[in-house]
Formats: C-alpha cells, structure tokens, sequence
C-alpha cells in the first residue's frame, strides 16, 4: 500500500486551489500530463479549463514561446531540496528554494547546551516569573507563539521569524526583556551573540544526528555509479513529484520518479553542507 500511494502521490497535482482553501480540491492524477519535468523557470502552467471541457477539466498551457523540440517543463513549487529528496529522490544543485527546516522544540535543548556554557544570572523567583511573563507578551505581540519551525535558507541567513524567536528566548533578565520592543530588531550585540550561540548548537546537534560526515558524504557523491536517465536529469532538468501548495502544483506526496531516483543514494546530504553557521 506504501508502494502504491507513492507512485500515486508523486505524480499527483493539486490544479485549483491551496489545501484547506474553501473551494480548494485535493491532488488529482493526470496522465500524460505528469510526464512533464520540473523548472522553476517553466515554459508552460496548468490552468483550468472548465470553460472549455465542462467540470474538472484542466490544460496545459504556454507561459512563453516555446520552440520546436524543446521539452515542456511547470514549476512544481517553490520547495526545499530536502522535500525533493525525501518524497521524489532528486535534488537540485541550484535551488534559491533550499532551506534547513528543524522542529522548534529543538530549541530546548540548545538552550541548554549554551546555558551550561554561559551561566545566566541567578533570578529569584519574582524576577523569573517576571521574565516569563515578559517573554510570553513579546511572542504574542510578534505572533511567534505559533512558530513550530525554525529556517535557514540556501545562503546560510536566518529566516527573520527563527531569529525572533530566538532573541526572545535567549533573554536573561527582566531588565533586558522590558528593553525589548521588537524582537525582530534587536540592537543589543549580547542578545544576538546569545541568540546566534543557541542556533550555532542547533545545527551541530542536527548535523550529528545525520550518522555520516560530509566529507564521506561527498566521497560517495564523487564515486557514485549515475545511471543514464540520472545523467540526463543533471544536465536538462529534473523529473518527478514536487510539492506546492499553490495552483498549477505537484502533488503532495511520497516516494521516486524515474528522472532522478537513482541520485538519492548519499545525494540527500549535499544540501546540508552549506547550513553552517
């Protein structure tokens, strides 16, 4: 069953709408038309075409002139090589999209980690309840009580709303959080040395659980026997399922198509080398 609903879900579009949208419909399989490959520069989109085949009906059509021979391509999302890997089994080597994604109950224990390094002020418990509650007004005011992922992008940045979050966390008195307006600008050098120290941890602590270095990470890349199709994949593009929650977008789903599957071996990993803070 696992086999099937990822042969399913990798080829599958969601053609109107975003999940949980009023109106939105849920991934439909569309022969033919999911043979198409994937660029973030596509040549041609889905739209709807109810107006010309009756309810349900979509097409493909040219979003620029597109010459003879030349092969047809969509966006499949905006998306992160590790969802490309995990649900289709290729990556992309340019990707503006990539990011390092990490649960924010990761945080906890890298807080931890820094604390042990540096030790906080001791706060009786007034002051600590004190700061907690400061803390607690801060996420609320800046809507990050429902952050629930923290992002570093491709370049190596942190996304603004981690560093925020962050900021908030890393506060040590009720002093410095009553100084704090806008955790998302924060011009103290020590909170943000602090707030930098504890995501430095995170990404350690991640990068170690991957079982393998880089380094014999990218030695398997180097001596990794490529199949012909992945070859192609490479140099023209790659095939199989993305993952967008937008219009005109591959389904979400698990599993490998044939444009890149046999990359997946040790490939996965090649992303996470340039997440080092």
């Amino acid at each position: 069953l696992s086999w099937a609903s990822a042969c399913a879900t990798s080829r599958a579009y969601r053609v109107r709408g975003r999940p949980g949208e009023r109106g939105g419909h849920l991934a439909a399989l569309l022969p033919v038309v999911d043979l198409i490959n994937h660029a973030f520069e596509a040549n041609c989109i889905l739209v709807d075409a109810a107006h010309l085949a009756g309810p349900g009906a979509v097409a493909v059509t040219a979003a620029r002139d597109i010459r003879a021979g030349e092969s047809l391509r969509t966006n499949y999302g905006d998306i992160p090589n590790d969802q490309l890997l995990l649900n289709y089994g290729f990556v992309l080597e340019e990707n503006d999209h990539d990011r390092l994604s990490l649960p924010a109950g990761a945080l906890s224990f890298a807080l931890q980690q820094t604390v042990a390094q540096r030790l906080p002020p001791q706060l009786s418990d007034q002051e600590a309840h004190e700061l907690t509650n400061l803390q607690t007004v801060l996420l609320q005011q800046s809507h990050l009580l429902d952050v629930t992922t923290l992002h570093i992008t491709h370049t190596g940045e942190v996304e603004e709303t981690t560093m925020a979050l962050v900021r908030v966390l890393v506060l040590q008195s009720p002093a410095e959080a009553a100084a704090v307006t806008n955790p998302l600008h924060v011009q103290e050098t020590i909170i943000e040395e602090r707030a930098r120290l504890v995501l430095f941890a995170l990404c350690t602590s991640a990068e170690e659980e991957l079982g393998t270095s880089i380094e014999h990470d990218l030695q398997l890349l180097a001596t990794a026997t490529v199949s012909h199709t992945t070859a192609a994949v490479a140099t023209e593009g790659a095939d199989g399922g993305g993952r967008d929650e937008g219009e005109g977008a591959k389904g979400e789903g698990e599993g490998e198509d044939e444009g890149g599957a046999a990359a997946a071996t040790g490939a996965g990993r090649e992303a996470a080398i340039r997440y080092r803070l």
